[in-house]
């Protein structure tokens, strides 16, 4: 990684940013409404070598899904808060990584310090990361 002041404030915001959002805690919690949650959840109980996690068959009250999300879950150990952690801890390192390959392309010193906060404002606004 180049040692630039826009890759260093690109991994002090990373740091920053992961840190605060995981201090976010959700009460009650937001999922509670929705359906797609608990699919998942269901899906996510069975095996890794099982065929229902990945090829699940419909029954009443259960909607299967493809198998990326429940696998997700199942990594996480189908805890609800361990998922949100996760999904949490990936979105600010995409964003990380997304950020220092833009980096890349960007000439100009000043258009990249505005861009990296920018950025981070834009992924860190509540409807993307919420």
């Amino acid at each position: 990684m180049n040692n630039t002041l826009p890759n260093r404030i690109n991994l002090i915001l990373f740091v920053s940013v992961l840190f605060l959002s995981l201090m976010i805690r959700l009460n009650p919690p937001v999922w509670i409404g929705f359906g797609d949650p608990y699919d998942y959840l269901h899906q996510s109980k069975e095996p890794f070598f099982s065929k229902n996690l990945y090829f699940p068959q419909k029954s009443d009250q259960f909607y299967p899904r493809p198998f990326t999300t429940p696998l997700f879950y199942k990594i996480a150990n189908s805890d609800p808060e361990t998922i949100i952690l996760l999904q949490i801890f990936f979105h600010v390192l995409a964003t990380f990584f997304l950020c220092y390959a833009i980096l890349l392309f960007l000439r100009k010193t000043y258009t990249k310090i505005i861009f990296v906060l920018f950025f981070y404002l834009l992924m860190s606004w509540w409807n993307i990361l919420g």
